[in-house]
This record gives structure tokens, C-alpha cells and sequence, in this order.
């Protein structure tokens, strides 16, 4: 499926320097990023999802080697499920690291 990108140029071609208004909301992203743990749900056109798996897809990582698998759950009870064994998951994680791990990660929350 072709997606456009936000630029009228193939992602990955060399292109002219980054404009300041350009580098400046770069910034603002990296500095902004934070883990997501609490989704808001609701859909979203396609397109912005397979705009979202190629962005993710060129994420830095050594040599692109990075392995990266998607997968879209539309199913609220498996959704449900995955995030009960993830909770779960959390909490054999922190129990087996360092009690600030614990308050951080895990049971502090």
C-alpha cells in the first residue's frame, strides 16, 4: 500500500538541512517522549497506522537491524486479557529487581 508522506520526497533520501520551525519540533518530540501505559482507545484511519508502523519501522536502531512485529488487537476481551498478563508480568519484573524499581515500576503506581 503506498503512503504519502508527510514531505512530498521518499523517507530516507537525503534531502536539504532541516528548516529551525523542522528541528525545533524534533526537539520538542524527543524531550516530550514519554512511555505510554494509559490509552485514551478510539480508532483512527488506516493510514495513519500504516504511517505510524513505517515511522516505527525506521526508528534507530544499529544498522536498522532492530526486529521490529506489530500487531493491531481489535478485540476489547483479548485487549483486556494482554493487559492482565502484562499487569501480571509487571509484577513478577519488579519483584525480582530492587525495591525503588518496585515503587517506580511496579507496585507504587
Amino acid at each position: 500500500m503506498p503512503i504519502n508522506t508527510p514531505i512530498d520526497m521518499p523517507i530516507g533520501t537525503p534531502s536539504q538541512p532541516f528548516a529551525p520551525v523542522e528541528r525545533d519540533a524534533v526537539n520538542r518530540a524527543i524531550f516530550e517522549r514519554r512511555d505510554m501505559r494509559h490509552f485514551s482507545g478510539g480508532t483512527f484511519a488506516p493510514e495513519v497506522m500504516w504511517l505510524l508502523l513505517l515511522a516505527a519501522h525506521h526508528a534507530p536502531s544499529v544498522d536498522l537491524m532492530q526486529p521490529w512485529h506489530s500487531i493491531r488487537v481489535r478485540s476489547s476481551p483479548l485487549r483486556q486479557s494482554l493487559h492482565e498478563l502484562v499487569k501480571q508480568e509487571r509484577v513478577l519484573t519488579a519483584g525480582a529487581a530492587s525495591a525503588s524499581f518496585q515503587v517506580r515500576y511496579c507496585c507504587g503506581q
